[in-house]
């Protein structure tokens, strides 16, 4: 059977150990709490620029105007006349010092071919016929063998037959010249054999020449013309 004075004992220990229990946790506490005042302060959000630009000052400090209300609307200011377009120039525009519509230079006349009078149908051999053509030229170095003119009408026809020495390019290239003096104008015809042939013709007129090698070296040709009287 525990004494009196035992339990006294027993509850005074008690006591000093929940003293210094207690002693304990207000140290701790102390602690705790000065450590966090003497922590430094974690700022709650950080400050950051502004992404928005800063106006200039002067368009800052001017107000934009406002519209009043009350006023009728302003029209738009029509448009002036377009510029009228250029158009190029071109070879027959008039230039500046010259007289519009003025004459142009009258055209050359064409040769004339023949002009009569008709002579008389006949044939020759060995030499020109009498009123055979001067259209008709005979090519040089050649010796006739025969000629003929007939009329019918205001058309003459002419024949010359002749041998040269020429090649037959020779005498083509003679004609040409000649007949190019009076403006009549050439193209090959289909031909026989050996032969070339051309036909000269204008305005009703036409003259056939058709020439072929000869066994000498020379060339024989035939003119044949029908030609048109002019008035």
């Amino acid at each position: 059977m525990t004494s009196p004075g035992g339990d006294k004992s027993k509850i005074a220990r008690r006591a000093i150990i929940s003293g210094l229990a207690a002693a304990a946790v207000i140290v701790v506490v102390t602690l705790v709490l000065s450590s966090l005042n003497s922590a430094p302060a974690t700022p709650s959000s950080q400050t950051t620029p502004s992404a928005r630009a800063t106006a200039p000052a002067d368009s800052a400090s001017t107000p934009a105007p406002t519209a009043d209300p009350g006023a009728a609307p302003t029209a738009a200011p029509a448009p002036g006349p377009s510029p009228t377009a250029t158009a190029p120039r071109t070879s027959t525009e008039v230039q500046k010092g010259t007289t519009a519509g003025a004459a142009l230079p009258p055209a050359v006349p064409l040769p004339v071919l023949f002009s009569g009078p008709m002579p008389r149908s006949a044939s020759a051999v060995g030499k020109l016929v009498a009123g055979f053509p001067a259209v008709i030229p005979v090519a040089q170095g050649s010796k006739i063998a025969d000629s003929s003119v007939s009329s019918s009408g205001n058309f003459l026809q002419a024949t010359l037959s002749a041998k040269t020495s020429l090649s037959p390019n020779s005498v083509i290239a003679f004609y040409q010249s000649e007949f190019a003096k009076m403006s009549l104008p050439g193209a090959p015809l289909p031909a026989v054999g050996r032969s070339t042939a051309f036909d000269f013709a204008r305005d009703g007129n036409s003259i056939t020449l058709t020439v072929s090698p000869s066994g000498s070296g020379g060339s024989t040709y035939t003119v044949l013309g029908v030609l048109r009287a002019s008035s």
